[in-house]
């Protein structure tokens, strides 16, 4: 079954603070790695997420750009990401999974930047709850 272990550090001149990793595991694991040419809107990709069941998502693009679910013009969630700094959540961190609010089937995605840029989305879930 896929695994993804995730945790959490600090550094600062006093010292290093680190989390205890925690492991979430599904039935299935969803894996885009997506490249943009510069500044393209609202392009649809298949991604199929069932809320309910979803375990982990971690969502990292290295250039600016915002996520539409299900619908460009009336979104059931819009997630604005800046670069190198990720979408995540887990059945720990609930809050990135509920922000969704519904089952998503398609995802549009806007690259800001004029030189393109990658998506990457890792995704647990069980598709036969």
């Amino acid at each position: 079954m896929p695994t993804h272990t995730k945790s959490i550090s600090l550094t600062t001149p006093g010292g290093q603070l680190s989390g205890t990793p925690r492991s979430y595991t599904a039935e299935a694991e969803i894996n885009l790695d997506l490249a943009f040419t510069a500044a393209q809107t609202n392009t649809a990709v298949i991604c199929n997420l069932d809320i309910s069941q979803l375990k982990s998502i971690f969502i990292l693009s290295n250039t600016a750009c915002t996520i539409k679910t299900n619908s460009t013009s009336s979104p059931d969630a819009t997630i604005t990401l800046v670069p190198d700094v990720p979408y995540n959540g887990d059945t720990d961190n609930t809050g990135p999974i509920t922000s969704l609010a519904e089952d998503v089937t398609r995802l549009y995605v806007t690259m800001s930047s004029t030189t393109g840029g990658t998506l990457k989305l890792r995704a647990l879930q069980d598709p036969t709850a």
